[in-house]
């Protein structure tokens, strides 16, 4: 059985957001074709994002690793990157950050497991075009070719920051991946950050195409990843229970009308609840979150970090978009159509995880009873 579900969150967020989605399988996190994670769009602002975790206060590493997998009746395949450069004018951030660097690094990966060593080809992140797209067609190598008649590959995209750049910088590189037809492109089942970001002018001129009006736009405050949860040796796999984990997704309102709270079946200190997905360890203990200083002082926070529903006075009407984050869990058919399996409504706060766990039953779970339980 051949399962697609598609998470929905509706935000919109100009620092960064994490997300881990951990099942039975590695998670895989699909793109539709032509197969761009997060987007193909150049003008939505949907991007994933690199940034060192004590730069932003974000929960994700440097490196952000993808599998392809390619038909073994293709010769080539294309691997394509959007704004793959480390810098302005568009959609990333380089306060005090000198010059640092993008690697892009693919892999021959026959086991599909992310340990192939087979380096099969090199992408000079900072020779990409800003604000653009740029394809590289790669052929096939039998380093990569599977025993189960595919050819799979690793990309690895990693930031690194310059080592002589002012201690107190900051550097975010937002891109978006696409690859060919012949190919499926899938991130591995580890956090990756993703982000609409909107840095100055340029950006601002993109996202709403009759700046200063802010009607119209070209994002509406959604980002959809699709997930397949099917095992392709099992003709009768049938999933028992998902989790997926959110971190820093900075729920609330500026004005504490919508807060996070502490999450029932989320321990305090998640590593060990975590599976080994999580190696930076920049988060907060899982509870309250505190975020930003609420208007007018008096010791009151909300709880997010800057608060998810910004004040939309000023320049916050760019970056509001109402109401606070949540995310939908879909179910894909086969006929086209989907159907609502369960929604989380309250996910994590400034620099927390939180888990989001849908299951069959009310099965033991050592912390705690699933949020939602499905047939």
């Amino acid at each position: 059985m051949k399962t697609t579900y598609q998470a929905t969150p509706n935000r919109l967020k100009y620092t960064l957001l994490a997300l881990l989605l951990g099942m039975l399988l590695p998670a895989a996190v699909l793109a539709q074709a032509p197969f761009c994670i997060p987007s193909c769009d150049a003008t939505d602002g949907r991007m994933l994002s690199l940034t060192p975790g004590d730069h932003l206060a974000t929960l994700t590493d440097t490196l952000l690793e993808l599998r392809i997998a390619v038909d073994l009746s293709s010769t080539q395949f294309d691997i394509g990157f959007f704004d793959g450069e480390a810098g302005p004018p568009h959609w990333d951030i380089c306060a005090k950050c000198g010059a640092p660097t993008t690697d892009y690094r693919l892999y021959a990966d026959p086991f599909n497991d992310g340990t192939g060593s087979f380096l099969v080809a090199t992408f000079d992140g900072e020779a990409m075009p800003d604000n653009d797209w740029i394809d590289f067609t790669v052929a096939n190598v039998p380093e990569a070719e599977s025993a189960s008649g595919m050819y799979y590959y690793r990309l690895e995209i990693d930031l690194a920051p310059d080592p002589l750049a002012d201690p107190i910088s900051a550097v975010l590189n937002n891109l978006k991946v696409r690859a060919s037809a012949e190919a499926t492109l899938e991130i591995f089942g580890k956090p990756f950050a993703f982000s609409a970001t909107m840095v100055d002018y340029p950006d601002a001129a993109i996202l709403y195409p009759s700046f200063p009006a802010t009607d119209p736009t070209t994002f509406d405050g959604s980002f959809s990843f699709f997930l397949n949860l099917s095992d392709p040796t099992d003709a009768d796999f049938d999933l028992d229970s998902l989790t997926s984990w959110d971190g820093d997704l900075d729920y609330g309102s500026f004005a504490r009308d919508e807060n996070d709270v502490d999450d029932p079946n989320t321990p305090p200190l998640p590593e060990n609840s975590l599976d080994g997905f999580v190696t930076n360890t920049n988060h907060a203990y899982e509870g309250v979150a505190v975020g930003q200083p609420c208007p007018g002082g008096g010791g009151s926070f909300a709880t997010g970090h800057p608060a998810d529903n910004v004040d939309p006075d000023g320049l916050g009407v760019l970056f509001r978009r109402s109401p606070s984050i949540r995310y939908d869990l879909l179910k894909w058919n086969s006929d086209g159509t989907h159907q609502l399996v369960a929604s989380n409504n309250n996910p994590s706060g400034n620099e927390e995880w939180e888990k989001f766990r849908v299951d069959t039953s009310m099965s033991a779970d050592p912390d705690g009873p699933p949020d939602a339980v499905v047939d």
